[in-house]
């Protein structure tokens, strides 16, 4: 009897085996480690949230690649740490995100997320769409965005993509403005994004994408990001081709500059009011505060009334090194960038967000509207 009922067990445990198999998600070897996602087998996509592109960064210094890769399998089921942000407010009815939405937030906020049909491999060699997400450079985040519909839609369109957001620092932490601090120290948002797009180069083949087929997308602030980063381009190539979509780095009421010499009100009254001062020593000191410290002060320096705008943004002509380090204008006028393909445009009923005239125009998923399925054929 008793050997009877052992069989019986081990024939259950046996039938058990490949349905615990079959349930483990996709897993990828990256530069950053092994990590195991999630197969959505309703759209046939594989999704892997919070992967690291670089090493948790020290206040106001650039991000360095990841030296060590941590042992084991890591967990990509759940989106990273958010990059610290005030919260958001409520607009005439419509905010830019949920009202009042509280999320996860962490100075350790550099995380990418990766949507790719369920069938990619190595040898696919699919085109990749990153999308560099908005929010004046004091708000938004990787995780606001499900690329889900955009990667089911090009599966359906026999076209397949693989789709990337990842998150950038923000505000004072990612375009602190002053002649104190380092030129390193000047944009490292943007230093930030060009982080991103080098751990995509690294990594592409791995989850089945060409390192060669790279488009970099964005919107609002995204797409002034996608434009700088043709007039300033990196030592190696990131990307082949580029889509912006309601943003320029010439539109001047976008995005405002500081200059690091003549920064803006912001610093000085975040240096004073952290007790930090005003000399030599300031930037140090402000580098040094507890976050805890720190980032409560820094969030006062936030003007909360609708339309005006955060203290905090990028520095333009900059010091070498400071990514800007000259009038994007003047560039322009040079014919000094990237001879690249680009799409450039603006999103449709995008002003009822800011009047609150249609809800339901406003708050449509991005993921099914935000680029049509013939707009990708070439990336």
């Amino acid at each position: 009897m008793l050997l009877q009922d052992s069989f019986k067990f081990l024939l259950l445990t046996l039938s058990l085996l490949p349905a615990t198999l079959g349930s483990r998600g996709p897993i990828v070897n990256t530069t950053s480690g092994s990590y195991i996602g999630v197969h959505d087998a309703d759209n046939n996509v594989d999704v892997f949230k919070g992967i690291r592109y670089a090493s948790p960064p020290k206040r106001f210094t650039p991000a360095a690649p990841i030296a060590t890769k941590p042992e084991g399998l890591q967990s990509a089921v759940g989106f990273g740490a958010d990059c610290p942000q005030p919260p958001l407010v409520e607009t005439g009815g419509v905010a830019l995100g949920p009202p009042l939405q509280a999320t996860n937030q962490s100075e350790d906020c550099l995380f990418l997320n990766i949507w790719r049909p369920a069938s990619a491999s190595i040898e696919n060699k699919l085109p990749i769409q990153v999308y560099l997400h908005g929010g004046g450079l004091f708000e938004g985040s990787g995780s606001e965005w499900d690329g889900t519909g955009l990667v089911r839609r090009s599966i359906t369109t026999h076209k397949p993509i693989i789709f990337i957001t990842f998150n950038y620092r923000l505000g004072v932490l990612g375009f602190i403005g002053s002649a104190q601090a380092p030129n390193s120290a000047l944009n490292v948002g943007l230093q930030d994004q060009r982080r991103a797009l080098r751990w995509i180069q690294d990594n592409a083949a791995n989850f089945g994408g060409d390192a060669l087929r790279v488009t970099i997308s964005g919107e609002s602030a995204g797409a002034r990001s996608v434009h700088l980063h043709y007039f300033f381009p990196d030592s190696r190539k990131t990307f082949r081709a580029g889509i912006s979509s309601s943003g320029t780095s010439q539109a001047p009421g976008t995005v405002p500059c500081e200059w690091h010499d003549r920064p803006g009100g912001g610093y000085t009254i975040l240096s004073n009011i952290t007790g930090c001062g005003s000399g030599a020593a300031s930037f140090r000191c402000l580098q040094d505060l507890p976050f805890d410290t720190f980032w409560p002060l820094a969030l006062s320096t936030y003007q909360p009334p609708v339309g005006s705008r955060p203290p905090w943004s990028m520095v333009c002509k900059g010091p070498q090194g400071s990514f800007i380090d000259e009038y994007p204008s003047k560039k322009a006028l040079d014919g000094d960038f990237l001879n690249l393909p680009i799409i450039t445009g603006t999103n449709l009923n995008e002003g009822n967000l800011l009047i609150g005239a249609n809800n339901f125009q406003a708050s449509r998923p991005s993921s099914e509207y935000s680029i049509p399925p013939t707009s990708i054929t070439w990336i």
